[in-house]
């Protein structure tokens, strides 16, 4: 399996399990590499550097699109939420705005009320066309 040096040796190994976010790696020592660095004797093969590539196919994304739905459902149904409790606060006149009621006749007490027909004739001098308006 060693190459040559200055080959990079590449070993895929598929389905590999990470257990709590821990990659664990051994190495066996199978009496192979350098005898003489730096002191005479034996030693094991020499590894200069590891890199490990995930390979996004093989998780599984049907977990995290159904997270997806929930937090949009919830954040959907937040919002209008939100919506109705304020369409209800502005329409009972607690929040004032620009279509809100006019508080310009606010402490002046008008009289309203009804009025009979012979109130209103009366007023009118029997609905005489000198009164009129607009005609």
């Amino acid at each position: 399996e060693i190459g040559s040096a200055q080959k990079p040796l590449v070993i895929p190994v598929p389905d590999v399990n990470v257990t709590n976010n821990i990659l664990e790696i051994r190495f066996y020592f199978a009496g192979k590499g350098t005898t003489r660095i730096p002191d005479r004797g034996v030693y094991g093969p020499i590894i200069s550097a590891i890199s490990v590539a995930s390979d996004p196919k093989l998780c599984s994304t049907a977990g995290k699109k159904g997270t997806v739905y929930i937090v949009v459902g919830i954040i959907g149904g937040a919002s209008c939420l939100i919506f109705i409790v304020l369409g209800i606060l502005w329409w009972r006149g607690y929040l004032p705005g620009k279509w809100g009621k006019k508080k310009d006749s606010e402490g002046q007490d008008l009289p309203t009320g009804t009025f009979s027909l012979e109130k209103i004739r009366a007023a009118t001098n029997d609905f005489d066309h000198a009164n009129k308006i607009g005609e």
